[in-house]
């Protein structure tokens, strides 16, 4: 019989469930992470990535980009850590713990190393003709919530994320391009309100987008963890025997 493969439509409910559910603690935490890309902007630093044949800086392109990435991906990878929690509590009926618990409790040192890991092989993939950088972040976008559940190293968790994608490669890239096509549409609507407004504006304007919708790419990390754990253990569990229990946060 064919393995059981990961629901797409139930990732997407279970999504925007958790997402509509704790919206406000999600939105504050999106807020604080992404203050400082506002802050740079609004200094002038200008972040965009301008192609032009006279113009156009490789070097200068290339650090926007990482910096965009840094805070794109990190702040993603920071609401999917918060969001396992959520996603714990929702499925499983588990506590939320308090803010300053969940601050003690992440091993940001990893978190933030492999966010770095992650982001560099992003971008090398992106510069190598698209198609590498889009392989790496399916393959490779659930290392939160296996550092922070599972308690693994850098480079264990990555392997772990790609043996829990392994066989739904599609399904997950599938769930990565829905929360794709909402961000750039709902960015392109703001564009397009924007469009003529002061600079502080625009700045503003775009923090908010963010800020409503780096929550949605974090609990759909988070919730996609969840679900391929869930389909490993119940083929575990059909090939050997009711499988041992896993980490509490499951």
């Amino acid at each position: 019989m064919e393995p059981e493969r990961l629901s797409v439509i139930e990732v997407l409910r279970t999504t925007m469930r958790v997402w509509r559910t704790h919206a406000v603690q999600l939105w504050l935490l999106a807020a604080m992470v992404l203050a400082p890309l506002a802050v740079l902007e609004l200094a002038g630093y200008r972040l965009a990535i301008d192609i032009t044949a006279k113009q156009f800086d490789p070097a200068t392109a290339m650090v926007n980009l990482f910096v965009i990435l840094v805070f794109e991906i990190g702040s993603a990878e920071v609401e999917a850590v918060a969001a396992e929690k959520m996603v714990g509590s929702e499925l499983h009926g588990h506590r939320i713990p308090s803010f300053l618990r969940f601050l003690r409790e992440v091993p940001w040192v990893r978190l933030v190393l492999a966010t770095l890991v992650f982001e560099i092989a992003v971008l090398v993939g992106l510069a190598l003709v698209i198609v590498p950088g889009v392989i790496v972040l399916v393959y490779f976008t659930l290392y939160g919530p296996v550092i922070v559940v599972e308690r693994r190293g850098v480079g264990a968790a990555f392997r772990r994320s790609a043996q829990l994608v392994r066989g739904n490669y599609w399904r997950v890239l599938a769930v990565a391009v829905f929360v794709l096509v909402v961000s750039e549409g709902i960015g392109a609507v703001a564009a397009r309100l924007l469009d003529g407004a002061p600079h502080w504006a625009h700045v503003l304007g775009f923090y908010g987008v963010d800020v409503l919708l780096t929550p949605l790419q974090g609990v759909a990390i988070a919730v996609t963890y969840f679900a391929l754990v869930t389909l490993e253990r119940a083929r575990s569990a059909d090939a050997t025997g009711p499988a041992e229990a896993g980490p509490e946060s499951l």
